[in-house]
Parts: structure tokens; sequence; C-alpha cells
């Protein structure tokens, strides 16, 4: 069986996330609030500003992935380099948390193909998911994956 996906799975245990429970904000109400969150970490990605777009995650999805390794994903991914179009959000339940999941498509930038520098080629679209949740005042990245 063929696995695609590439995904850096983060989610809270349910010990962890009682601790975020008690939040004034509902995060499956993120809204615009948690777009404008998910489309600025993706282009902070985008921009090679990972020390930004880390500042812009979860305390645990800190010290679970670290920036270092935040950095290496976005390099291995080119996806994460091309543009990005929100296809879909939807919220969704982990571990009794609602958190909200923008899903874009995405295609990476057109790469020299080896040997014929005047020859570009382009990747298919990959699907680049978002999960945005509330922490502390306001919203923050919980989970990235890319297809």
């Amino acid at each position: 069986m063929k696995h695609a996906t590439r995904s850096l799975t983060l989610m809270l245990p349910l010990g962890l996330s009682l601790g975020l429970a008690g939040c004034a904000r509902n995060s499956g109400a993120a809204g615009d609030d948690g777009l404008a969150l998910a489309s600025a970490f993706l282009d902070d990605l985008r921009a090679g500003k990972v020390a930004e777009a880390f500042a812009r995650t979860t305390t645990d999805f800190k010290s679970l992935m670290g920036q270092d390794n935040l950095r290496d994903y976005a390099r291995t991914h080119p996806a994460l380099m091309g543009t990005a179009e929100l296809t879909g959000t939807k919220p969704a339940d982990r571990n009794g948390i609602v958190v909200t999941e923008y899903t874009f498509r995405a295609t990476a930038p057109p790469t020299a193909s080896r040997g014929k520098s005047s020859t570009k080629t382009s990747p298919a679209p990959s699907t680049i998911k978002v999960l945005v949740m509330a922490e502390g005042k306001g919203w923050a990245v919980e989970h990235l994956s890319v297809d």
C-alpha cells in the first residue's frame, strides 16, 4: 500500500488538551482569523522565514517539532515553496478540542530539468493542510501536512 501523506502528526494527548479546553475562544470559530494565521504561516515558509512561521505555532508543536525540523520539512516539501489556494475549511474534533482545518491546493514552483536548463517542469499539485486551534489569547498552528 502506497502512503502518499507525509505528515507532522503533532496532535495533543488528551491530558495536554484538557489544559487548553478552558480557553475563552472556540477554535471551531477560527474563521477569518484562523485563515489569516494559516495563510501567514504558509507565506512565511514560502519566503524562507522559518523563525516567523515557527512563532505562529502552538507550544506543543514547538516542543515536539523544533525549528530545525520545520525548516527541514519545508525544504523537503516543494509544495510549501509554491503558491497555495484555499480549497476548504472545516471544523474538526481532536481529543475533544474543536479545531479548524484549512486545506490548500499548492503547486511547487517549476524546476529546471536535469541537463536541459531551458526546460521547466511543474510538479503535480499537492494538498496542504494546516490545523489551527486556540492557544492563549489567539490562534496558533497545531499541525501541518503535505500530501
